[in-house]
């Protein structure tokens, strides 16, 4: 289309990327639809994309949109915790990934 249309939302509150996490090492062992449903449960989400390879198995990333603070509060509550046996992070997805790449830019 022309144009992004990001901030139109299906008339929920306002979808914008404000609330926004990237969870990434998910366990593949795990359907796309168990973790959409498992982060579900953090609280009400909006887009939720968790990316695919060509044989339909998800590539053990996502970044899914919560509609509230809180959400994405309980979200970030998962970083670097055992999932499915495995490891994850959970991040903000404006935030940079690279580990400290951009901590302490700015403190003097």
């Amino acid at each position: 289309g022309e144009g992004a249309d990001e901030g139109k939302g299906g008339g929920k509150g306002k979808e914008g990327r404000d609330f926004e996490v990237f969870v990434g090492g998910l366990p593949f062992a795990y359907s796309a639809e168990r973790v959409r449903a498992d982060f579900g449960e953090c609280g009400e989400m909006g887009r939720c994309n968790i990316p695919l390879d060509a044989e339909g198995a998800h590539t053990g990333i996502a970044f899914i949109n919560f509609l509230t603070a809180e959400g994405m509060r309980r979200a970030l509550a998962y970083n670097d915790q055992e999932y499915g046996g495995v490891t994850i992070r959970v991040q903000p997805a404006g935030a940079d990934r690279a580990e400290g790449k951009a901590a302490g830019r700015g403190a003097a």
